[in-house]
């Protein structure tokens, strides 16, 4: 998948299915972490590049899927932050 204009696409991250204390959680319990790995950035993308990990509001994006793996769709904008390793 290639996206288009100033678009990327983010592998989001699994949310845990336990509390650090062992405790099971519900689905409708659960968080979206709202951070993910960049694997692809479309050709009017300037400062995101492949590879990055981000971070985006709750609630935006396009959710796909494409070979049963679950990736959203976001424009450059609505990255809120570029996580730096340490």
């Amino acid at each position: 998948m290639k996206p288009l204009d100033n678009r990327i696409i983010v592998h989001e991250e699994v949310a845990k299915d336990t509390t650090d204390s062992g405790i099971i959680l519900a689905d409708s319990n659960k968080k979206r972490k709202c951070v993910g790995k960049v694997v692809a950035v479309g050709p009017k993308v300037n400062v995101i590049k492949v590879g990055d990990s981000v971070m985006y509001p709750e609630y935006s994006g396009t959710t796909v899927v494409a070979n049963n793996v679950v990736n959203l769709i976001l424009r450059e904008t609505e990255v809120m932050a570029i996580l730096e390793d340490k």
